[in-house]
């Protein structure tokens, strides 16, 4: 069952090759000719929560069908969100892409472009559903229907956390009595790799009568890796450092070995979808969808190596599985239709870090300091489970007055567990003690200590080698209500107010023990809040093709408690127990249409004021993972696009983006007085301007086949790692350009595509951990006091993926 459509915005004459695509930067062209027929189909769209077109919505919004992400040979978010106008992305690579999300719109981000290996306490600025489900992960994009890019603050329909937007996955539905087939593979190369990218899909719907439908899809991804960790340590069964002398523990190094392409990617996907129609008034859709994947280690490269070598000491892998079950029932109730989605899911994150860069150049040496084989390794789990139910009912009767009521209830779980370990400290201990020999220390004063001056000088305790374990849970309630009144003033101008009315609670509890000393601190927290949010949007008609809108929208994200003591080893101030709410303002003006009736444009300028922002860091005692309140921050910005059919065998679009973000307070700790952010820095991972283009040309040939030449762009500003000055986070990188081409031969059955993405293998960095924080032995806080023997460099950049020419091919049954 499906809402009307609204006919007071006249459809365009966009020939049907550009139906796949509105107003996005990436299109599939079917094998027809552009034709200059009228009322040609656009892409739905139920962004608002009714099925509408694209240029009817009104506010600045994107879609991209499924069969554009196919045509262009986008398997990942990655690829995905730098074909859309107005969205940034740090790019984290699918190891770490899938722990933290990288997607930025309009400015709204105060996160250093470091995270990745840890789970944040704070929701992201953007928010991602998966159909109906509130939902952060590397989806694997197959058998989509289409992505909706909802840009500014989308509160009252979607929630806590949509500061700066929203980007929705629809998935395809069971089609009722028609029977379809596909299967599809690909093969690629990347520069830098020594084996192949390859993966297979295969998609069935299968009628089962008149009313009842399935549907199932299975594939996979292998990314072969890129990256050597081209000083890595060998390691025994035992994951210990391998001696080059077996004989000398104390005092032989390590065995080195290059470990090639470790970065690779194998992910599996499934779906299977029922979907129940008895009459044009009730259907029912069960769907249950499972992901798992590993990684072998970091796209990452280490500057001051080679290119696509990285400085590690050990693999770090991981792992990551998602299962969920939906279930979505909706009832025509005349008046009105009556829709239930109810959703559970369970995603789990596995993975190990090295973390012992970082551990020299903290001032953490007394852990090893003087070892001839330093190494702490880091293994973290992370899991996200959530129960879901949202209930609407959407006006259907034509009249002055549209109306949008809803209820919404959210039981989310989050865990983070991390266990570091100092592989192989135990062993060097006892045979430094057999031997009388005193650990190196470069004050002459600490040799008094004696040999053993780990248990004698600081009480430590080395029978284990694991330093510490940590245990972050936390539970999050939301109920909210929500709801939208349009009137429509005259058959051209209509006015929107919207709220949202909703509670929080959350609880989180955690542990944290340190075995060298046999110090355990535990602790929890509570924090609860109560808002409303509202929305008022006007839009006219100006002609029967073109729109001007204005719309002023606020975001909330919701606030909460961090796990620290204020007592004990390492206490921190009380005012860090919890963190506020932050809450953003959007104010937008806009226009959209179409020009000739062929081409699609779009028009925004935005301001943000984001109030109390979150910053995701560490406690300045303790180290614990904590979110921070800053005061304000300013984005703005304008966004600008056109795309469409140029001629009859002519299509493409490009669009521009420019946000000016910075910081206009700074952000300080409680009981701080210097500042960890400054007043004035620009915000990071957002680029000043930023472009995307794309052309294509349809040749027919004889026998039904065609010929479709493609060739589209990215183009990015420099931007910042940090907005704080501090070397141990601040960067500048460069911007740059990605650039892709294809070629696709066609049937109305099968095609074959050659194509080649980063054609100039454009080296993009959208994020970095520092040579301060990860590499080799730097002057600092405990460095006078101790020799780490830490001679490798981990600091590393988050590097795009390089030149990667390939073919895929697809067969329809």
């Amino acid at each position: 069952m499906k809402q009307p459509i609204k006919q007071g915005f006249y459809k365009t004459t966009l020939a049907t090759a550009v139906a796949a695509v509105s107003a996005g930067s990436i299109m599939v062209v079917p094998q027809v000719y552009a034709q200059e027929a009228e009322a040609v189909e656009e892409i739905i769209v139920t962004a608002t929560r009714r099925d509408t077109t694209v240029q009817d919505v009104p506010y600045n919004i994107t879609a991209v069908s499924g069969d554009a992400l196919e045509k262009a040979n986008i398997k990942e978010v990655s690829e995905l969100m730098r074909s859309l106008p107005g969205v940034q992305y740090i790019d984290r690579d699918w190891r770490s892409g899938g722990v933290v999300n990288g997607i930025l719109m309009r400015g709204v981000n105060i996160d250093a472009g470091t995270q990745g290996d840890v789970q944040l306490s704070a929701a992201p600025s953007v928010a991602t559903y998966v159909n109906n489900t509130p939902l952060f992960v590397g989806l694997s994009l197959r058998d989509i229907e289409r992505v909706e890019v909802l840009r500014g603050p989308q509160g009252t329909l979607y929630g806590s956390g949509a500061l700066g937007g929203a980007v929705r996955y629809i998935q395809r539905a069971p089609k009722m009595g028609e029977f379809e087939a596909s299967v599809s593979g690909y093969y690629s190369q990347t520069e830098g790799s020594e084996g192949w990218n390859h993966g297979v899909d295969g998609i069935v719907n299968i009628p089962m009568g008149e009313k009842l439908a399935a549907r199932m899809s299975y594939g996979t991804l292998n990314r072969a890796g890129i990256i050597d960790y081209a000083n890595a340590y060998v390691l025994d069964g035992n994951g210990v450092p391998a001696l080059a002398d077996p004989a000398d523990v104390a005092n032989s190094p390590a065995l080195y070995q290059n470990i090639e392409d470790a970065d690779e990617v194998n992910v599996d996907y499934a779906r299977a979808s029922l979907r129940f129609e008895p009459n044009d008034k009730f259907s029912a859709q069960l769907d249950y969808f499972t992901q798992a994947g590993d990684a072998g280690g970091r796209r990452q490269q280490t500057e001051s190596m080679d290119d696509y070598e990285f400085g590690g000491l050990i693999l770090e892998p991981s792992e990551r599985e998602l299962d969920l079950v939906s279930l979505e029932l909706e009832v025509d109730l005349g008046f009105a239709t009556l829709t239930s989605s109810t959703s559970e899911y369970d995603n789990e994150t596995i993975g190990v870090t090295d973390n012992t860069g970082f551990y020299a150049n903290a001032g953490f040496g007394f852990y090893y300091a003087g070892s001839p084989r330093p190494l702490s390794r880091a293994t973290r789990t992370f899991d996200d489970s959530s129960f879901v139910q949202e209930v609407r009912l959407v006006s259907n009767t034509e009249g002055k007055v549209d109306w949008i009521l809803g209820a919404y209830y959210q039981d989310q779980d989050l865990g983070m567990t991390q266990l570091s370990e100092t592989p192989g400290l135990n062993d060097w201990v006892e045979a430094s003690l057999a031997e009388g020999i005193p650990t190196y220390i470069d004050e002459p004063w600490l040799y008094d200590v004696g040999a053993n001056w780990y248990s004698y000088w600081w009480g430590m305790d080395t029978s284990s080698d694991v330093d510490w374990r940590y245990s972050r849970q936390m539970n999050y309630v939301e109920k909210a209500f929500f709801g939208e009144v349009t009137y429509h003033l005259s058959d051209t101008w209509q006015v929107t107010a919207g709220a949202r009315k909703f509670d929080v609670e959350s609880d989180i509890d955690s542990r944290a023990e340190l075995p060298f000393w046999g110090m355990l601190d535990e602790f929890d927290q509570s924090f609860s809040d109560s808002d409303t949010i509202f929305k008022l949007n006007t839009s006219v008609d100006i002609t029967e093709t073109d729109m001007a809108y204005a719309t002023w929208s606020q975001g909330y994200r919701r606030g909460g408690a961090n796990a620290v003591s204020t007592s004990g080893p390492f206490p921190e101030d009380p005012g860090l127990l919890s963190y506020g709410a932050d809450t953003v303002d959007n104010f937008e003006v806009g226009v959209k249409g179409t020009l000739n009736r062929r081409l699609q444009y779009n028009a925004a300028l935005f301001r943000v004021n984001w109030d109390n922002v979150q910053l995701n860091t560490a406690g300045p005692i303790s180290g614990y993972f904590v979110v921070v309140n800053g005061e304000e921050a300013v984005s703005q910005g304008v966004e600008l696009s056109l795309n469409g059919q140029f001629t009859d065998t002519l299509d493409g679009g490009v669009s521009y983006t420019y946000v000016d973000a910075e910081l206009t307070e700074d952000i300080l700790f409680p009981g701080q007085a210097t500042s960890s952010r400054e007043a004035g820095s620009r915000l990071p991972g957002i680029p000043e301007h930023a472009v995307t283009a794309r052309l294509g040309y349809l040749q027919g040939l004889n026998n039904g086949l065609s010929l479709y030449y493609q060739v589209n762009g990215y183009y990015q500003s420099e931007t910042e790692n940090s907005a704080s000055s501090n070397p141990r986070e601040a960067a500048t990188f460069d911007g740059f350009a990605l650039l892709n081409a294809s070629v696709s031969l066609s049937s109305d059955a099968w095609n074959m595509d050659l194509f080649v993405k980063n054609l100039t293998n454009d080296e993009g960095i959208t994020g970095a951990r520092t040579g301060a924080t990860w590499g080799p032995n730097h002057a600092g806080s405990q460095s006078q006091w101790f020799n780490y023997n830490y001679a490798n460099d981990a600091s590393s950049s988050f590097i795009t993926m390089p030149r990667t020419l390939g073919m895929s091919a697809s067969y329809r049954f």
